[in-house]
């Protein structure tokens, strides 16, 4: 069966043989054409396509990164010339496959939240019948992006919660809620979600997102009722998206609060005839917890059986319950009144009340009522009147009204019971105050109960929530559509909190719902028209006078398909165009046209947005069967396959344009294209490689054949005709080629030494109009002899090295070259620490230690195998820390005992350290570990000394840690040993005993026998051994001292005898304290006076004590007041003793028992407690009597004023927009713990401002006011000088106060912030360029889409970012693009023509500022095309390390030597370079290629290459740049030689040339004809055997011709078959008895041909051949036919038409 695929012809000759004597025979060709039929379908290139992609590259516009293939073996005549396709399953409508290229792109948004992979079945089917198909899969994975932020399932979260009891902290979390959250994206941009909590009472678990309290922290429903806060849930994706949510915690009360009586004591002066029910007093308590528990019933607790007062359970009103008998008058009856909350547990609070009842004195205050319900407006200012209290006596003392514990911003007037306000009141923080009112007129105290209500006033404003507020609607909508809605809230109540919402400012367009903010749109909106609106909002109150906010509402209108594409304009690139009408164009294109070069561009626009404005070009189904294609996202169209003229010149298509809408909107265009004719044949040489080798041995002689050239061109005439040349390569004309028959020979002797291997390009050239050609690059090789030593080509004198760099480490690298090119060099080192590869690296082989060895000195010896050359390498080792300092023995190592009294400067021991390393690596200095204040340590010597004095009672024992540090240069390598040096101080005895109390005071009864304890005193001593503070006390003096006793260790005084007050009353003796075991022995005196009592029957009477006594927390003396009282006993001489019945805790008062002087023994602070309520008693030692005194605390200005909204990090934080004018920054505020009156005089300072960045004096840029705190930009900042400011700020408080004169160390009052403010980014910066301008060149062999140059700009704004980069330039003139995302600069155009010209245009880059809108940067940009024949290549014999430093140096040799301007391209190691396109093929890094350019002076102009050499002297160069014999010029010449000629460049010189050589062809193939007649000698059958004799040796056997065929496919050569051999050139004269030369590829090495192997097929052999052969047996016509039947078996053409021609 034949197979058109597997063999498509059989050649075969076919003998006739007669029978005669001797037998004649004929040969015949005969060409048998297998015919193809489509017998095969078409096999994609994979069984399935794979690829990835991220869901926003696939926009709806974008080609997909694959091109699906299918290949069909059947020829294009049988199968319709390639294939179709289409997608045949698994497209939802997301993509579309060009039929035509294969290439798949989408043509909708493809989003990874629906799905993730795509699998499409593709199918290619042939286009002829019976149609065959094959198919393939594309499996599409669509990479998410976090292009989703998290969504809470609601906006806002409502919890409640148990607050914590008291407000203590927690000790474990408890739950709240759980937040609802997803994320549509996946991944990491959907699973590793993190929650932000905005509160520091709150926190989350991440994995399950339940909402906890944190342990540790406070929750008081009493402090806060409800927590606000925000959470943020963020994505990790990237960029990172959060969207925020509002957690609404109500705190549910926990009966944590005790009920709480204004006053803790209270006295009640009664009449014994107040009537049963009276109501004699109310009691309030306050419990700060609600509901139950805060629900208060007030219990009487006292014990009588018949109880005389009762109190209301409900009000707390105590009222008498029966009548008083005479027997309590002069009494007093103590009452406890309880305050129980209902709560579960209950709390309860008490007041002490004391009632004394009197006889019907009138004397007592009524109030005229037990309570007063009253109401005040809030926001009045202070001195509001209240409420007038009023009371009644029929004493003749006046009546003054008291607030006991007054609520703040209340006062009363003492006099007229006139309570006012003390500042303006807000409703919002307290609805309601209670307290209690006292009138007393100096006798008897009375109480009522005062309830204030605070009525709202209209003092808040409106405020809009969620702002700010941006709407959107679909454009085309109906009348009254709802669009969103407003909400506003008002923290005021009643009419003052009902709001009115109106549209102030806008246009007609919308209308808003005035009671609930609902915002409708009035007519139908075009988003062609306006895109977008802005109105504006205002919300009213409904108060008195009304207040109003004022918002502005964005309404964006969203696109809806609504406009058709409509083509503006058609570019053909500069080919014939003419209109045929409104929907027909004509266009006229050569058939040589580049394949998929554009010729034609619809302009096309769509006024809608998104998908609606995005649209495709296809070609209609009746086109797509033409050889053009239209790109689906440009528009433009171009040829997939080469035209032709003769077969079609005519094609009709028709361009239909789809928008990506739903539903989509199309228009169509008619193009008509023509083609014109040209002539496009190329002589071709037959070479299935552009690139040959052949290898020589040098020193051949001179017209020693190196190869032979034939190249066929299947023009006819002058543009078939043939010439051969060498265009490059051959620069020294070392080769010469024959024009006409193509023998490349030697044209001088060769010498490898000089130039190692030649690259030729030969070009076959016709004489066509334009001429064409094509070229072959030819690889000569020298082959070498060995004969030179290596030498070092790189070999440090000496290297350092650290001593702690690890084995194997590179120590430093050798290099040694050898010229020959057989030889190897190899390395030996003399040294065993070191080792060397076979590289030349050195690597260390054992440990380094400078402190045993620092340097080596090493021999290294470069052999290759013949010749050695040896080299010294010295290697230093340097220092490295690797040494501790080490502690020696010293003075310092047993404890160091010093005296308490020790001088300063006193040596306490020396400390002393050695290290091993060296340099600073070894110098230390010594310091202690800490801070020391009472020692110094010198940091050289280690010497330690006292400074300061010593306190064993202070401290005793000291551990001083002294650390010993070298000195290495970098901080983080310096090595430290620490040492501890142990000191004790000795106590000495230096403090005398001290009594608590310098006079004690002690009663005793008069004429009792019994011995009393009468008082006892106590010293104390501060030293700290007990042979040094234990105290003795004994009595020294005084009157009747010797009457009394005292215990010699506790200090208890006791009576010996009975005293008799008569004697003497009162005692005064000096007690002694002394430490009589001390040395020296210190002591004390104390007084101690004794009253002897007398026997009395009235108890003493306090005479006018005040209520209330006022008192500074820093009183300027110790005295408050001085009690004065009276006994009714008639005794003038009585002795009253005075004390304080209240118990605090730490009182801070002592009482003088004798003289009833109340003094200040402990200290006060107001912002602790603010009053006293003392009950005094005075007894003269038998009765008593008492009275209560409020000691009111006065505030000193005491406390600093701190900064209160400081963040954890210690800074307040705020931010500014950029390039605004006097900006609100942001408010400082402050607490003082003081009284309003101390700190309402603070004062907030900028002290300085600085810029971060540029650490700029920035107090000039920020104004901050003193008073309200407000912070300020007096003028523009600028981000992207400064982004972040830092501002130092001070609040003073200048208050004056007793404080500033006790303690002068505090008056300065004030406290440090500093304020980091950020600066926001605005768009005020447009991109810059790296360069104003860019150069660059490209040659004419340029590639479409191969880089030019990337440009790259940077923008100082930091959120406007990406930089989109675009081309500006000349109308028409496409031939560079850009990447938008990169900057990179491609070619888009061939440049084969455009030598010499060059392109300038400019460069934008914009940044993304918003939608239409952006700033810009321009850049220029310039192109010089070159051709590979004004480029100029010197290659230097040295690597590219060693010439690229001399770059400069050789462009201003090459100018002063050449006289023009030089523009150095490149610097690279040596490349082999394809001869036609100028590519790098294989690189040499033993060379240098320098490549450049150069042009006039005078003109600009770029000079061709071979000029430039023409006056390049090598020499010279060589001299100038110094270079050495290593890196000595190989070679200078062109590039390239390209020799592309438009029919506009030929000359009129070289028209008669090429005319000439026209005849000159003509006339030599007439004498090619001539010659072969000459040369055809013998038969048909001596021809035959001739050439089988040449091959397989001679034979007489006529039958071994057909055996014995010529291959070019297939021989053996010693034996072994070589496969894929080049054409075997046979040259004339070739003497066949010795081995022929046969040039192999890849091997490149001489075979030996034998003769008797059998060759197969015919093989091609040159007519010279037949030189020597008779030409006695042939005719004209066997000329003829012989000469066909060669030339067609090579050209494949008829070999009849061949004889006619000939």
């Amino acid at each position: 069966n034949l197979d058109y695929e597997t063999v498509s012809q059989f050649n075969l000759r076919v003998h006739a043989k007669d029978s005669g004597t001797p037998a004649l025979t004929s040969i015949a060709r005969l060409l048998i054409i297998v015919k193809d039929v489509n017998d095969n379908a078409p096999i994609f290139t994979e069984e399935q396509y794979q690829i990835s992609v991220t869901e926003t590259d696939v926009n709806g516009t974008l080609s997909l990164p694959v091109t699906v293939l299918a290949t069909d073996v059947d020829s294009d005549e049988v199968n319709g010339g390639g294939v179709s396709y289409s997608i045949s399953a698994g497209n939802t409508g997301l993509f579309a496959l060009n039929n035509e290229t294969g290439q798949l792109f989408a043509i909708q948004q493809i989003d990874a939240e629906e799905s993730t992979v795509y699998n499409l079945t593709v199918v290619a089917v042939d286009r002829k019948p019976p149609f065959n198909s094959g198919s393939a899969s594309v499996l599409i994975i669509v990479n998410d992006i976090n292009d989703n932020a998290p969504q809470f399932n609601a906006s806002q979260f409502v919890a409640s919660i148990s607050e914590t009891i008291g407000g203590e902290l927690t000790t474990e979390q408890q739950y709240v809620t759980t937040l609802g959250i997803s994320d549509p994206d996946r991944g990491v941009n959907n699973n590793m979600l993190s929650i932000i909590v905005h509160s520091d009472k709150f926190t989350i678990n991440q994995h399950d997102h339940h909402l906890y309290t944190k342990v540790n922290s406070s929750l008081d429903r009493e402090t806060s009722a409800v927590e606000h806060f925000i959470v943020t849930a963020c994505d990790h994706g990237v960029p990172q998206l959060c969207s925020n949510a509002t957690v609404i915690v109500t705190l549910s009360d926990v009966n944590d609060n005790d009920p709480l009586f204004d006053q803790l004591n209270v006295t009640l002066t009664i009449r014994r005839s107040e009537l049963v029910g009276s109501t004699l007093a109310v009691f309030v308590a306050q419990d700060q917890d609600i509901g139950v528990n805060g629900e208060i019933r007030y219990s009487l607790n006292y014990n009588i059986t018949e109880p005389l007062f009762r109190v209301d359970h409900s009000v707390g009103s105590l009222i008498v319950n029966q009548p008083i008998g005479d027997q309590f008058i002069n009494d007093s009856v103590e009452l406890v009144i309880t305050a129980e909350d209902q709560g579960s547990p209950s709390r309860s609070g008490s007041v002490l009340v004391t009632v004394v009842i009197v006889g019907d004195i009138g004397a007592i205050p009524v109030f005229n009522q037990s309570l007063y319900n009253v109401s005040v407006f809030e926001d009045r200012p202070a001195g509001q009147h209240v409420v007038t209290v009023s009371a009644s006596s029929t004493a003749t003392a006046d009546i003054q009204y008291f607030i006991d514990v007054p609520p703040v911003g209340f006062t009363i007037d003492n006099v007229q019971g006139i309570i006012t306000t003390t500042e303006s009141l807000n409703r919002e923080n307290d609805t309601s105050y209670s307290f209690s009112v006292r009138a007393s007129n100096g006798i008897a105290s009375a109480f009522s109960l005062v309830v204030v209500t605070v009525i709202d006033a209209n003092d808040h404003s409106p405020q809009f929530e969620n702002l700010p507020y941006t709407f959107s609607i679909l454009e085309n909508n109906e009348f009254g559509e709802f669009i969103g809605q407003l909400v506003a809230t008002d923290e005021d109540v009643g009419s003052n909190a009902e709001l009115q919402y109106t549209i102030v400012a806008g246009n007609n367009t919308f209308s808003i719902d005035q009671q609930n903010g609902s915002l409708y749109a009035n007519q139908s909106l075009d988003r062609e028209e306006v895109s977008s609106h802005i109105i504006t909002v205002t919300v009213t109150d409904m108060g008195t006078p009304p207040r109003n906010t004022t918002t502005n509402v964005t309404i964006t209108v969203l696109d809806e398909n609504d406009n058709t594409p409509r083509i503006e304009n058609i570019n053909t690139f500069g080919n014939p165009l003419v209109a045929l009408g409104n929907a027909t164009s004509l266009v006229i294109i050569p058939e040589n046209y580049l394949t998929y070069f554009r010729f034609l561009k619809l302009m096309v626009n769509d006024v809608d947005e998104g998908n609606n404005g995005d649209f495709v070009y296809l070609l209609s189904e009746d086109s797509s069967n033409s050889p053009f294609v239209i790109d689906p996202f440009l528009g433009e169209l171009e040829s997939r396959e080469e035209l032709d003229y003769e077969s079609i010149n005519n094609f009709n298509l028709t361009i239909i344009v789809v928008d990506r809408g739903q539903p989509s909107l199309n228009i169509s265009h008619n193009v008509v294209v023509n083609i014109s004719d040209v002539n496009d044949c190329v002589p071709d040489f037959g070479f299935s490689s552009s690139s040959l080798f052949t290898s020589l041995d040098e020193e051949l002689s001179v017209g020693t054949l190196v190869m032979s050239f034939t190249a066929m061109d299947c023009d006819s005439s002058n543009n078939g005709l043939v010439e051969y040349s060498i265009t490059s390569g051959d620069q020294y004309e070392h080769f010469t080629i024959n024009n006409t028959t193509g023998h490349l020979v030697t044209n001088v002797v060769l010498d490898r030494e000089n130039i190692s291997e030649y690259l030729l390009v030969i070009t076959a050239a016709d004489h066509g109009q334009p001429s064409l050609n094509s070229s072959v690059e030819l690889t000569v090789s020298l082959n070498d002899v060995n004969d030179n030593a290596p030498q070092f080509q790189f070999l440090p004198r000496n290297v350092t090295v650290s001593e702690s760099i690890p084995l194997s480490s590179i120590v430093t690298t050798i290099s040694a070259v050898d010229s020959d090119t057989s030889s190897t060099v190899s390395y030996q080192i003399g040294s065993h620490v070191f080792s060397i590869s076979q590289i030349g690296v050195v690597t260390l082989s054992e440990t380094l230690d400078r402190e045993m060895i620092s340097r080596y000195n090493i021999t290294i010896t470069a052999t290759d195998g013949l010749n050695s050359n040896v080299a010294q390498l010295l290697v230093v080792v340097e220092d490295v820390n690797d040494n501790s300092p080490v502690f020696s023995n010293t003075s310092c190592q047993v404890p160091i005992f010093l005296r308490e009294d020790v001088n300063e400067d006193t040596t306490v021991c020396n400390v002393s350290a050695t290290d091993a390393d060296e340099g600073n690596n070894g110098r230390i200095l010594y310091s202690f570990l800490n801070t020391q204040e009472l020692f110094a340590i010198d940091r050289t010597t280690g010497r330690i000394s006292t400074q300061g004095s010593f306190d064993h009672e202070l401290q005793s024992i000291y551990n001083l840690g002294v650390q010993a540090q070298d000195q290495a240069d970098v901080l983080s390598q310096r090595r430290v040993t620490v040492y501890t040096v142990f000191v004790e101080v000795v106590d000495l005895n230096d403090n005398t005993p001290q009594f608590t109390q310098d006079v004690y005071y002690g009663t005793v009864i008069e004429n009792s026998s019994a011995v009393f304890d009468i008082l006892s005193v106590s010293a104390t001593d501060q030293d700290a051994t007990s042979l040094n503070n234990e105290v003795q006390y004994t009595l020294r003096a005084g009157n009747g001292s010797d009457r009394f006793v005292i215990d010699f260790s506790s200090g208890v005084i006791r009576n010996r005898i009975k005293l008799d007050r008569e004697d003497i009353s009162v005692y005064n003796i000096t007690v002694v304290g002394s430490n009589t075991d001390a040395i020296p022995a210190l002591s004390a005196t104390a007084t101690a006076v004794i009253t002897v009592q007398d026997v009395n029957e009235f108890p003493p009477v306090f005479v006018s004590p005040p209520s209330r006594v006022n008192v500074s927390e820093y009183p300027t003396n110790e005295s408050i007041l001085q009690l004065q009282s009276d006994d009714m006993d008639d005794n003038p001489g009585a002795v009253f003793s005075y004390f304080i019945l209240t118990r605090i805790p730490n009182s801070p008062f002592s009482l003088g028992s004798s003289d009833g002087h109340l003094v200040l023994t402990g200290t006060l602070d107001y912002e602790q407690r603010q009053d006293y309520n003392l009950m005094f008693q005075v007894s003269d030692g038998d009765k008593s009597s008492n009275a209560s005194i409020i000691i009111e605390v006065i505030d000193e200005n005491d406390n600093k004023p701190y900064f209160s909204n400081v963040d954890v990090d210690g800074f307040i934080r705020a931010s500014v927009v950029e390039e605004q004018d006097a900006a609100y920054v942001t408010m400082l505020s402050f607490i003082d713990a003081d009284s309003n009156e101390n700190y309402i005089n603070s004062t907030m300072h900028l002290i300085s401002a600085t810029g971060m960045t540029t650490n700029l004096d920035a107090s000039d840029y920020f104004d901050l006011d003193s008073l309200t705190g407000n912070l300020t930009v007096s003028m523009p900042v600028d981000r992207e000088e400064n982004e972040v400011f830092v501002l130092n700020v001070t609040v003073n408080n200048t208050s004056p106060g007793v404080y500033c004169s006790v303690n002068s160390s505090m008056c300065n009052l004030f406290s440090f912030a500093q304020v980091l403010v950020t600066v926001l980014d605005v768009n005020d910066n447009s991109p810059v360029f790296f360069n104003k301008t860019y150069n660059s060149d490209i040659t004419t062999t340029h590639g479409i889409g191969q880089r030019v140059l990337q440009v790259k700009a940077t923008d100082d704004d930091q959120l406007f970012g990406p930089i989109i980069y675009d081309l500006n330039m000349e109308v028409g003139n496409t031939r560079f693009d850009i990447d938008e995302e990169s900057g990179e600069i491609v070619t888009v155009a061939s440049f084969l023509n455009n030598a010499g010209e060059q392109f300038t245009f400019t460069v934008i880059a914009k940044d993304n500022g918003g939608v239409g809108v952006y700033n810009s940067g321009e850049a220029t940009f310039t192109v010089i095309v070159l051709d590979n024949l004004q480029r100029v290549v010197i290659v230097f014999g040295c690597s590219k390390s060693l010439i690229e430093p001399l770059a400069d140096n050789i462009t201003r040799s090459l100018e002063n030597i050449t006289g023009y301007e030089i523009r150095l391209e490149t610097v690279e190691p040596h490349y082999q370079r394809d001869k036609v396109t100028g590519e790098k093929l294989t690189s040499n890094d033993s060379f240098t290629d320098v490549v450049f350019y150069a042009t006039r002076r005078s003109d600009n102009k770029i000079v061709e290459g071979e000029e430039v050499l023409s006056v390049l002297d090598i020499n010279l160069l060589e001299e100038m740049l110094g270079i050495t014999d290593t890196c000595k010029i190989q070679l200078a010449q062109p590039v390239q030689e390209l020799l592309i000629a438009s029919k506009e460049d030929l000359t009129s010189l070289q028209v008669v040339l090429i005319i000439l050589a026209g005849l000159i062809g003509s006339g030599g193939l007439l004498m090619l004809c001539l010659s072969y007649r000459q040369r055809y000698i013998g038969t048909h059958l001596k021809q035959e055997r001739y050439m089988a004799d040449i091959f397989y040796g001679p034979s007489d056997n006529i039958e071994d011709i057909e055996r014995r065929k010529i291959t070019t496919e297939t021989f053996e050569m010693v034996g072994e078959p070589i496969t894929q051999s080049k054409p075997m050139e046979v040259q004339p004269y070739q003497d066949w008895s010795q081995p022929a030369n046969v040039e192999m590829r890849p091997n490149t090495t001489k075979r030996t041909l034998k003769r008797d192997n059998p060759l197969y097929e015919s093989q091609e052999i040159h007519m010279e051949m037949f030189a020597d052969m008779s030409e006695t047996d042939f005719s004209e016509e066997d000329e003829a036919g012989l000469l066909a039947a060669a030339i067609a078996d090579d050209d494949e053409e008829d070999p009849d038409e061949l004889v006619t021609a000939i």
